[in-house]
């Protein structure tokens, strides 16, 4: 009985939470990426993979329609001793999942799912627009079977998806994007006839991130 009461009276509370933070709609949020960017040319080379961390803000003006941008920075692509990208993008959410059905606590496998429903209530974020960026390339010799800056200078037109968990202020998900990239930044050497000269015509960029929303 006791342990009833218990189940009965923390799922209480974690639905007043969850009320709580259905109300919680900021107009911004900021917060951290991490997670992977992947060039991929039309032939049959190899992807160029590197891990890539990012500062990312945005702004909703209308609580659903607003502008995402950032910083993305990385030092692990091939023959690349910096990466550095700012995407520019068109954003649009929608509400917040909201359960609106009662939750009967009768088993354990109840009380867990009250917890979820509580306290993650999902939503998703749509993300279009342009990237620019700039690579610089390292000094090192060039081998075979290996990628190459050709240009410096990036744009690419990226649209991605944000699914997420929120918690009160804290948005917990993650990100996929991807892009086109018509200044074909890097280029494939390999004795390959089939896989040499091949450039990057295509960027993806996925991983996890944890955003705060704040009111301004």
């Amino acid at each position: 009985m006791n342990n009833k009461i218990f189940l009965v009276l923390s799922l209480t509370m974690l639905l007043g939470i969850h009320g709580h933070s259905q109300e919680l709609e900021p107009a911004s949020n900021a917060g951290v990426d991490v997670g992977f960017l992947v060039f991929m040319g039309k032939q049959n080379a190899p992807e160029m993979m590197g891990f890539y961390k990012s500062f990312t803000t945005a702004y909703f003006g209308d609580l659903r329609n607003g502008i995402r941008t950032g910083l993305i920075h990385s030092t692990d692509l091939e023959n690349c001793n910096n990466a550095l990208l700012v995407p520019i993008y068109f954003a649009r959410r929608n509400k917040p999942t909201i359960n609106k059905e009662p939750i009967i606590v009768e088993t354990f496998g109840d009380f867990i799912f009250g917890i979820i429903s509580a306290i993650v209530p999902s939503r998703v974020e749509y993300n279009i627009g342009p990237t620019i960026g700039y690579f610089q390339s390292s000094k090192t010799p060039l081998y075979e079977d290996e990628y190459r800056v050709r240009r410096n200078m990036l744009f690419a037109i990226n649209a991605g998806v944000r699914p997420s968990f929120q918690i009160w202020r804290f948005n917990l998900g993650f990100n996929l994007n991807v892009g086109y990239v018509p200044t074909k930044n890097f280029r494939y050497y390999s004795p390959n006839t089939y896989e040499n000269g091949t450039t990057s015509n295509w960027m993806v960029n996925f991983g996890g991130y944890l955003t705060y929303s704040f009111d301004i």
